[in-house]
């Protein structure tokens, strides 16, 4: 009895060793015949950086221009602060004043000149008006003379004021003359007079040029400039600042206008926050290999004029390999991994070269099958 019941025992183990065996090595070979999925998890892109420096936002560059003279003072001292219609500097142009001294002479010449022409005027005509009395006085004369009755009284008489007239004619026709030169010598100096007087008044505002301040802001004064065209006599600084950076071609189509950013002093150890005000569209540089683009950060507090600076760009993009994309009538679709099973699920995507970039249907943490091949929803699957 004892004997037989250790050998049923003995029949038991041996009944379930075999049994786990046998399962351990259907497992086994289960797992061989599945497919092995690779498990993609979305992860948050590094930040952009980018190297910057703050600068104004509107800069006045005035250079000499030797058109308009010399410049003997700058009108405003170096860190100055101006204000918008501020005199900056004034050129002051010694052939304009040389040629100005002499139209003002020819001007005073002619108004003297013209003044005494009208007095000639005035006796001429004044001539001219004895002469056509005369003749008029002589003209009664004549037709009081016809009324004679005494015919050789009346013959002698008007042979006498016929001579008169003769005489009174021609010194009326002589003042007449005398009264038209005058009055067109008079025109042609009044002529002359006004093309003096617009000189004048052209040569009064190029004597001296007086530039500006365009803006409110503050001045820096480069005293060799005032006889130097290839330095500046004076620019303007805008108080508004903002950090000036180039962005690639590689990069530019990561930025956004009114995207945040954070920015880093170089010189110690502060962050500040700021937004993507301006974005060019014209190169800065275009090189045989990379285009850059000019970018301007606007600051949320002041870094000093002229500071360093380091723009991180947070990216906030949902990418995803190339080969995770499932295309069926024109729509896109991934297998996201949830539980152990594919599950399809519709996307929104833009290309780039090396990844896909998805706009909607995914986000950041969710994990997605990789190679997505025979995969159908809600299937069961072994991942690598």
């Amino acid at each position: 009895m004892q004997k037989r019941k250790k050998i049923s025992i003995g029949i038991s183990i041996l009944f379930f060793v075999t049994a786990i065996i046998f399962t351990y090595f259907y497992i086994n070979s289960k797992k061989t015949n599945e497919i092995q999925y690779d498990i993609y998890e979305i992860t948050q892109p590094s930040d952009l950086t980018f190297s910057g420096k703050v600068q104004s936002t509107k800069k006045q560059t005035v250079t000499y221009n030797q058109s308009l003279g010399n410049i003997p003072a700058i009108n405003i001292e170096d860190g100055a602060e101006v204000n918008a219609g501020d005199v900056l500097l004034t050129y002051s142009s010694q052939d304009n004043q040389n040629t100005l001294a002499e139209k003002l002479k020819m001007q005073s010449q002619y108004t003297t000149d013209i003044t005494n022409l009208e007095e000639d005027l005035s006796e001429a005509q004044s001539r001219r008006n004895t002469a056509e009395n005369k003749v008029a006085e002589i003209k009664e004369n004549i037709r009081t003379t016809n009324k004679w009755s005494d015919s050789s009284s009346k013959t002698n008489k008007l042979s006498e004021l016929q001579t008169e007239l003769s005489e009174a004619q021609q010194d009326q026709q002589t003042a007449e003359s005398q009264v038209e030169s005058i009055e067109s010598s008079i025109a042609s100096y009044k002529d002359m007079l006004a093309d003096v007087n617009a000189s004048i008044e052209t040569l009064e505002n190029t004597k001296e040029t007086i530039i500006t301040a365009d803006f409110n802001g503050i001045v820096k004064v480069y005293e060799n400039g005032r006889a130097d065209s290839s330095s500046p006599v004076v620019t303007v600084y805008s108080k508004e600042l903002a950090a000036n950076m180039t962005a690639t071609e590689y990069d530019i189509e990561k930025l956004t206008v009114g995207q945040s950013v954070s920015l880093s002093y170089v010189n110690q150890i502060k962050e500040i926050t700021g937004t993507v005000s301006f974005i060019s569209t014209i190169p800065e540089s275009d090189s045989n290999t990379v285009t850059s683009y000019g970018v301007e950060i606007s600051m949320n507090e002041s870094i000093p004029l002229g500071y360093s600076v380091q723009v991180s760009v947070a990216q906030n993009q949902v990418r995803i390999p190339t080969n995770s994309i499932i295309t069926e009538e024109e729509k896109f679709y991934v297998f996201k991994y949830e539980d152990g099973k594919a599950v399809i699920t519709e996307v929104t995507i833009t290309e780039s070269s090396n990844y896909i970039i998805i706009t909607n249907g995914l986000s950041i943490g969710d994990k997605i099958i990789g190679n997505p091949e025979d995969v159908t929803d809600h299937m069961e699957v072994s991942i690598s």
